[in-house]
C-alpha cells in the first residue's frame, strides 16, 4: 500500500497522437522520426546460463553461487530466493570466449543450516552475428494492465511495423514493477509482451510480411533484468514496459 500511495501522487498526460512519441528535431523543415536505438544485438535470453534449486522457496531462506574459473578467480552471485535464475554468460566470461568453471551453490536453510553443492561447467560466450543490426523501441503499460493504451497501439502499428523488414527477428521483453506478488507480476509481464506480439503480428500480416520470427519473454519484476530500479514511483512507472528489439540482416 505504501508503494501504491506513492504512485497515486503521479500526474499522467496522455495523447492520441503517435507523433508525440517521436524524436524532436529543431527546424520547420526537419521531419520527425521515431526514437530508436541502433546497436548490435544483445545476447538472447536462451543464451543465458540457468541455475535451478528445486523447491528453493519452501526449503531455503536464500541461496547464492560461487563461480571459479581455471585461474582461481571467483565471482559471487546472489542471494536468490527463486527456484530458477538466469545469468548472462558474459557476466561470468567477460571477454573470454570460453572457459571451464567450478560452481558452488551455497544454501541457507530456514533453520539456519548451510547446504553446499558443487558442480562443473564449460561455458562458451555468445557472440552476435556481424551481419545483424538492431533497432530498439519501448512502450509503457498502465498499472496492473496488459492492454496497450490506444496511443501506444497506434505507435506500434503506424511507426514500428513499417520499420520491421521481411526476415527480421523481433525480440519482445515484458517487465513489471515490484508492486504486488512476484508470480503474478511474472505472468503480467508475459501478458504485456504477448499483447505487443499480437498487435505487431496482426499488423505485419496486414502489411504482407509473414516471415518475421518472434521471441517473447516475460521477466516479471526480477531486479537483474529490470530496465530501472524500483525505489521511486517514476522508476516503477517506467518498469511497466515492453521493450521491442528488431534484429535485421545488414
Amino acid at each position: 500500500m505504501d508503494l501504491l500511495r506513492q504512485d497515486d501522487r503521479r500526474v499522467s498526460v496522455e495523447s492520441n497522437y503517435p507523433e508525440i512519441l517521436m524524436e524532436f528535431m529543431a527546424g520547420s523543415d526537419v521531419p520527425l522520426k521515431p526514437v530508436s536505438i541502433y546497436d548490435i544485438q544483445e545476447a538472447p535470453f536462451e543464451s543465458y546460463v540457468s541455475f535451478t534449486v528445486e523447491d528453493a522457496p519452501e526449503l531455503l531462506e536464500s541461496w547464492s553461487l560461487e563461480i571459479t574459473d581455471a585461474n582461481g578467480l571467483t565471482q559471487y552471485f546472489g542471494p536468490y530466493t527463486d527456484s530458477k535464475i538466469f545469468i548472462p554468460g558474459k557476466d561470468m566470461l567477460g571477454t573470454t570466449p570460453k572457459g571451464d568453471y567450478t560452481i558452488k551453490m551455497i544454501g541457507k536453510t530456514k533453520n539456519g543450516k548451510t547446504v553446499i553443492k558443487d558442480d562443473e561447467a564449460h561455458l562458451v560466450l555468445w557472440t552476435p552475428s556481424p551481419d545483424d543490426e538492431m533497432m530498439r523501441f519501448s512502450i509503457i503499460y498502465g498499472f496492473d494492465s496488459f492492454n496497450a493504451i490506444k496511443m501506444y497501439e497506434q505507435y506500434l502499428t503506424k511507426i514500428i511495423i513499417p520499420k520491421i523488414p521481411n526476415g527480421a527477428t523481433v525480440i519482445i521483453s515484458g517487465y513489471a514493477d515490484i508492486t504486488g506478488d512476484s508470480n503474478y507480476n511474472e505472468k503480467l509481464s508475459r501478458d504485456r509482451a504477448n499483447d505487443v506480439k499480437s498487435i505487431l503480428n496482426a499488423g505485419l500480416i496486414k502489411a504482407g510480411k509473414t516471415n518475421v520470427v518472434f521471441n517473447v519473454t516475460g521477466y516479471g519484476e526480477k531486479l537483474d533484468y529490470a530496465p530501472f530500479e524500483n525505489k521511486l514511483p517514476e522508476e516503477r512507472f517506467y518498469n511497466r514496459t515492453v521493450i521491442i528489439d528488431v534484429v535485421q540482416k545488414k
